[in-house]
């Protein structure tokens, strides 16, 4: 009975260690190979041209204009 007991603990201890390093494996690849998540209505200022950052800049200002009246 011991002997089962022991058996049984130490594979609960193993598959316990496994999901966690499974996890955390996972959580580091998809950190390197995984698009990150956009929110909508986020706004990626890198990609865009001057001409798009100056108009995206007129836009916000006439936004917060609209906002404070």
């Amino acid at each position: 009975m011991k002997r089962f007991i022991s058996k049984t603990i130490l594979t609960l201890c193993i598959v316990i260690f496994l999901t966690i390093w499974y996890q955390v494996i996972s959580k580091i690849a998809c950190n390197f190979l995984c698009d990150p998540e956009v929110e909508e209505g986020a706004v990626d200022y890198e990609s865009m041209t001057p001409e798009e950052l100056a108009t995206a800049f007129k836009q916000l200002q006439a936004k917060r204009q609209a906002n404070e009246n």
